[in-house]
């Protein structure tokens, strides 16, 4: 992603200096990386792309970063216009507001409770962002647009008939917490749950659930935002907003939808669809002569509680610490060869894609 490590992937210079970096410590995985659109910076999108980006994030909403900050609909035509031509995917972290926390009452004013949190990050924050977007998607019809993480189920509908009316150059996204989890039982200052936008309760998430199967929503990521532990103390209001499940995802899936649909489908929703989204469809995301030979050996009936240990990425924060799951990876594969045997990481193999 283009931000969250500095510098923020919104120039060519930029780039080349994560690709370097990337190169210098090496990678367990074939990477890409995205570009992004911040204001202003519209005469570098086709340069990034000729330079190897796969597409760009975009902000409606204040990032929390201060070197990316989020764009208008004026930003937003300025980029459409300079990439005329180049079929470009935009991802949108798809909350429009004015005036932040205007939606909470004076009863929702207890930082330490999730429902303080929740309040002040309503579903007509992404419904009002959809309808730009669908804006945007009608007026563009050459560009691809994306919502990544969606969490409201209520936009589901508007992406039904915007389908029905033509609009196909729009794809969906949402992710395993808003799938897993629900907000009915998230505790008090229990801040490894709190993203943006937040878990909703479990009506939500069963609609959300729907979405994902009827293929209203195109596929399931981790959306995974780390960070040091210390910036999750604290309460929902003031800690560090990002959900830390990277790793994890066929085993949630698998808990969540097994009995309802196969494997195949599952695998489906966290691979090949990416890839095709990104042009790497023949190569990636499936299992077949003269592809890349990716693969995870992955055992279904196994059970396991998740604990730290399971954790492989650096800062062991996550709210899936306790929880049982079913289905265990035991191996994975990067291009015909080990890259994990189920307790370590092999030699360093990725590359660029």
């Amino acid at each position: 992603m283009p931000l969250n490590s500095i510098p923020p992937t919104t120039t060519v210079a930029n780039l080349l200096v994560k690709q370097e970096e990337a190169r210098r410590i090496g990678t367990h995985s074939d990477i890409s990386f995205w570009g992004g659109i911040v204001p202003g910076n519209e005469s570098e999108l086709v340069p990034l792309l000729d330079a190897g980006v796969k597409g760009f994030k975009c902000f409606l909403i204040n990032s929390g970063v201060d070197e990316f900050p989020h764009v208008t609909e004026r930003d937003l035509v300025k980029a459409c216009d300079a990439l005329k031509g180049t079929n470009a995917v935009i991802l949108f972290h798809a909350e429009l507001e004015e005036h932040e926390h205007e939606h909470l009452s004076e009863s929702q004013t207890d930082p330490s409770a999730y429902a303080t949190f929740l309040a002040s990050r309503p579903a007509s924050l992404e419904l009002s962002a959809l309808d730009l977007i669908l804006k945007l998607a009608r007026s563009y019809r050459h560009l691809r647009f994306h919502i990544v993480h969606l969490s409201a189920a209520s936009a589901l509908p508007r992406i039904r008939d915007a389908r029905t009316d033509g609009i196909n150059n729009l794809t969906v996204e949402t992710c395993f917490h808003y799938l897993c989890l629900q907000a009915e039982h998230i505790p008090s200052n229990a801040t490894e749950f709190k993203c943006c936008p937040p878990i909703r309760n479990n009506a939500n998430r069963q609609l959300l659930r729907q979405g994902v199967l009827d293929g209203t929503i195109d596929y399931v990521v981790s959306d995974h935002s780390p960070c040091i532990p210390e910036l999750k103390k604290g309460d929902f209001m003031r800690a560090w907003g990002g959900v830390s499940g990277l790793g994890l995802g066929l085993s949630l899936l698998w808990t969540e939808f097994r009995g309802e649909v196969g494997l195949e489908r599952i695998t489906s929703w966290l691979s090949s669809a990416q890839a095709a989204q990104v042009g790497l469809e023949g190569r990636k995301g499936e299992l077949r002569t003269g592809a890349d030979a990716d693969f995870v050996v992955f055992r279904p009936d196994e059970r396991y509680t998740v604990t730290r240990d399971h954790l492989l990425f650096k800062n062991k924060v996550s709210p899936y610490i306790g929880r049982e799951l079913h289905g265990q990876i035991v191996q994975t594969w990067l291009r015909g060869r080990q890259v994990w045997d189920g307790k370590r990481t092999l030699p360093l193999t990725g590359t660029f894609v």
